[in-house]
Order: C-alpha cells, then structure tokens, then sequence
C-alpha cells in the first residue's frame, strides 16, 4: 500500500517527494542522512519536512495494523457485517477506530458483565425503550432469581447494563468530546500533607481555567508536580451541561422507566464516559503543550545564537537602518556566522575575507537590483560553507 498519496495533501509536499522519503526510510536511511546526501531524491526538502513526513507515515503504519487486529478480532466473534467492515476500514483516526471496535473488545469483568450473567439484560432492554405501562418494581419482579434476591439488586444491575451501552454508543460519545473541547477546565490541587515539601508548586495548589487557554509551561508544570505526588490534577468540562446532553438523547418517556434510564445516563457519565475522554484530553494536551515548549526553546536558541554575532556586527560596522532590517530578517542559516564582519588577524586570510564581506555588503546587499550573492571567500569563512546565498 502507497501511504504518498495519504501523506501529500496533508503536508502540502508533493507525492513523488513523499513517496522518495519513505523509500529511503524503509532502507534504514537516517533523517540528517537523508537531508544532507539525498536531495535530488527528495527535492531538497528540509530535516523539519522528512521528519513530519517519518511521523505521519509511522502513524499510519499504526492505524492500519490495528485495524487489521480489530477486523480478525470481530471476524472471530462472528459479528463483522459488511456495513461495520466498510466503517472500519473507513476510520482515519486511532479514536474513531477505538470507538468503533470499543462494543466488540473483550472486556474484563465489570459490573454490566456481571448483570448479564444474572440474566438481567431482558429488564435492561424493556427499561431502555420506556415504554411498558407497568411499574418498574412490577417489572423487575419477573426476573428474580438466587443470584438476584431483591427488586432493587435487579434494577441496580439494568441500570449498569444501561450505563455501559450509552457509554460505548459513538454519538454520545462524540457529543462528550465536542463537550470536552469547547469547555474542559484544567484545574490541580494540593495533595494534602504536602505543604512544605510542594511549596514549589504554591501557585498551583488552588488552580484552574479553560484547557485552551493553558499555556504549555503551566500545563507542564502541573504535570510535572502531579507525577512528583504534590498535586491533583483534572480535566473536565461542566458535568450538569454533559449530563443534560446525554439525558435528550437517551430519554424519551415520562415514567418510572425514563427515571430509571436517566439515573443509568448520570452514572454512564459519571463513572464510565467522563474518566475515558479526560484521558484522551490528557495525552492530546500533554502533546500539544510538548510540541509547543519545542517551538519556544528553538526559537530561544536562535535568538541566542544570533546574540553574539549582532552585538559584535552592531559595534564594529555602521551600517544603514535598511541593512539592519535586512540582517535582522535573514533566516536561521545565518546562525552559523562565526566572525564578526571587520575582523582582523595577523593571518591575512581573515582581513581578506572580511574586505571581500564588506565589498559585497557595500554593493550588492544593500541594492535590491542585485544578486544578493555572497563572494566565496566570504561564504567560506563567515558563513562556514554551510549557508546557501542569504536572502534579503
């Protein structure tokens, strides 16, 4: 299977590019490898670029594995329809491939398991329609046994029946994530008893706000101070609001069965929906707040690589207001100069080198009508011979 043409329209890189990185990939072809001694291969495309291409095409390579494992797990159960088939070979993300197969995984005990053993899961399905005429307590009466002593044991047990279908049903589950992304709050807590050894943490101990508006330092930083037991964190939207969500989809009667199908959808929430979606908003923001510390460290470092050569250019050369815009704005290949523009040595190399940087400076730079072309003497000792011809 091809993942180019998957791959191309979501990273805006033509397909045959693509398409020449994951072939050297496949023969064990390193990223800086492929950067430096491939780019007629690759079109020259960047470390950046190749390792967006590696990411993606690694998870593709994920999705499509797993999707392979849940479609022999369905197939041996002897439930795969050829419209569920069709919905999993469909699903483009890891979570709807989850979702999708989440009715059919084998499940450890729980307590839904465990009515339906009891033989509780006619009452739960007459429950879940709302709309026998009798009383539930009636109802549930008709399915007593040794294992089930009391009326209330066999409505306990629907309930769980009915918690657990509303929880693996993938429009509420939908619903919830929509919830969680427009109005999860982040919130932490001090862990009792640890005043003194948390202090670090003070300006979390009583915290919270919306997740979207988190920086990725805070968030971080809470993470960090609940992975050293100091604080409690959460993520959760406003529960009335999700619960509310839930009830108009699943209750539709007006009598003692819709109470009991709304208790079983508050519980649903409560206890199965809600911790699942936090931790999938967890892993989500984890990743974006990690993604983002590495944006504003690289961008501190250039700024900090690029410190010393201005300070040093700013204090030896005049220059006009145009030709420091200009430098200020030349990308970060210029990160690599290493002697400042007018120095001088007793090796003459250096002063000739300089002279020619300066010449060029004088008369090509400084005119855009010209090629902004760098003489080699020059590129050679300023820029290391790594930098191409700057941009203006």
């Amino acid at each position: 299977m091809s993942y180019a043409p998957r791959i191309a329209p979501i990273l805006n890189i033509s397909a045959r590019r693509v398409d020449a990185v994951i072939e050297l990939l496949e023969t064990g072809a390193t990223i800086p490898f492929i950067a430096r001694y491939r780019k007629e291969a690759t079109g020259e495309l960047d470390e950046v670029q190749i390792a967006d291409i590696q990411d993606t095409w690694k998870k593709m390579l994920e999705l499509d594995k797993r999707r392979e494992v849940i479609l022999q797990s369905i197939e041996e159960q002897g439930k795969l329809t050829p419209e569920l088939r069709r919905s999993i070979e469909n699903a483009v993300t890891m979570t709807e491939l989850e979702d999708l197969y989440l009715p059919y995984r084998p499940k450890r005990k729980t307590r839904a398991s465990i009515a339906i053993e009891k033989g509780l899961e006619p009452l739960a399905k007459r429950l879940f329609a709302q709309n026998d005429k009798s009383g539930v307590e009636t109802l549930a009466a008709q399915y007593l046994t040794d294992a089930v002593a009391t009326v209330e044991d066999a409505l306990q047990g629907a309930r769980d029946i009915i918690a657990e279908w509303v929880s693996e049903d993938l429009r509420a589950r939908d619903k919830v994530r929509r919830h969680f992304d427009k109005g999860a709050v982040i919130s932490s807590r001090l862990v009792k008893g640890k005043e003194e050894e948390g202090k670090k943490y003070l300006d979390y101990f009583e915290w919270s706000e919306p997740l979207k508006n988190c920086p990725s330092h805070r968030l971080l930083a809470m993470r960090r101070g609940e992975e050293e037991g100091f604080l409690r964190v959460a993520i959760a939207p406003e529960e009335e609001r999700g619960v509310q969500m839930l009830e108009d989809m699943f209750v539709t009667g007006y009598g003692e069965s819709a109470v009991q199908v709304r208790t079983a959808v508050k519980d649903s929430y409560k206890r199965l929906l809600q911790p699942g979606i936090e931790t999938e908003f967890r892993n989500i923001s984890k990743e974006k707040a990690d993604t983002e510390a590495i944006r504003v460290f690289a961008e501190n470092l250039r700024f900090c690589r690029l410190r010393w050569v201005k300070r040093k250019y700013w204090a030896s050369t005049p220059v006009s207001a145009r030709a420091a815009r200009w430098f200020a704005s030349t990308p970060a290949a210029i990160c690599s100069i290493t002697r400042p523009f007018t120095r001088t040595s007793r090796n003459g190399k250096y002063l000739k080198a300089s002279r020619k940087l300066n010449t060029w400076w004088r008369n090509t730079a400084l005119r855009p009508s010209r090629s902004a072309t760098a003489p080699p003497g020059a590129r050679r000792w300023i820029f290391c011979g790594k930098s191409s011809s700057p941009r203006r």
